[in-house]
């Protein structure tokens, strides 16, 4: 694959919240605790006919999750044991691009933040609809820890382009699962 600097996925990142202005807003269900991030990653325009790799699998897979997991929010079905098979695949799609990322960039010790920090967060959120608190908690805490690290490192080029209030609002409400 390509070993050009825009060809990986905090390439991709960073100019996604740094080009797309809507990247940095956030919608909220109507308590104000429940974030979800709902913008995709767009590939760097300079890596556009590269072998981008696993690179491009890990955006892919990322933006295949939030499409399903909007699905799941926008057309809700009445039948919950239906609306729970659809969240589930988005779950699924979740943890899938969680695990690529986390093990390519183990490799290469370059997790990316905020594709970090989208992932737990919306799996937080899929969790809590499902009333699955111990792992809505360890998402939670996940996002808690991500946090705390970024806010370490404030000189982060990452920190300044992201909207952190959202995940804040995740990691740190008092409300649980849906009830």
């Amino acid at each position: 694959h390509c070993s050009c600097e825009h060809c990986t996925v905090s390439s991709s990142v960073r100019y996604s919240l740094m080009h797309d202005a809507r990247a940095n807003t956030y919608n909220t269900a109507s308590d104000d605790s429940h974030y979800v991030h709902r913008r995709g990653i767009a590939v760097h325009p300079e890596a556009m006919g590269h072998k981008m790799g696993d690179a491009l699998l890990q955006i892919t897979t990322l933006n295949l999750a939030i499409a399903k997991h909007l699905t799941c929010l926008e057309c809700p079905l009445t039948d919950r044991r239906a609306q729970a098979k659809k969240y589930q695949k988005a779950a699924s799609l979740y943890e899938m691009a969680f695990k690529w990322h986390v093990g390519e960039s183990h490799d290469q010790n370059t997790v990316n933040i905020a594709f970090f920090l989208i992932i737990v967060n919306n799996l937080s959120q899929i969790h809590r609809e499902a009333d699955n608190h111990a792992k809505q908690a360890m998402c939670r805490g996940h996002l808690q820890s991500a946090l705390m690290t970024l806010l370490t490192n404030q000189e982060s080029e990452m920190y300044q382009s992201i909207n952190l209030d959202g995940f804040f609002r995740t990691a740190f409400s008092t409300k649980t699962c849906a009830s």
